[in-house]
């Protein structure tokens, strides 16, 4: 009996872990990791002269709190290189009372260009 219970508490283990984080798509360049990003809102806010490197979306899967996506959308905007995020779309889908709500966030990724 041990040896099956120790399976499924792997599995368990496994499932918290990864449902801690919401999961976002990347598509572009990638740059050498970035310590720190700046956070925009709207493209005119960008005061410096910039290029996009990419694009990132969050999964619909489960539903997120906004401090989550934006948290592992800053993650992702490290590893990739990235000097800013600017945050241009974001919707709420009902898919029906008993899934909740799925909420989109959609970002580009810059690069400061001197």
């Amino acid at each position: 009996m041990k040896n099956l219970l120790t399976p499924f508490f792997f599995c368990c283990w496994i499932f918290l872990i990864t449902s801690c984080s919401s999961s976002v798509y990347y598509l572009g360049d990638s740059f050498p990791k970035t310590n720190s990003v700046d956070i925009y809102y709207a493209e005119k806010d960008v005061t410096k002269k910039y290029k996009t490197i990419g694009q990132l979306t969050n999964g619909k899967f489960i539903n997120y709190s906004v401090e989550t996506i934006k948290n592992d959308m800053i993650k992702a905007a490290k590893e990739n290189g990235a000097d800013g995020i600017i945050i241009y779309d974001s919707y709420v889908e009902r898919v029906n009372e008993e899934t909740g709500d799925r909420m989109t966030v959609k970002a580009k990724l810059i690069k400061y260009v001197e």
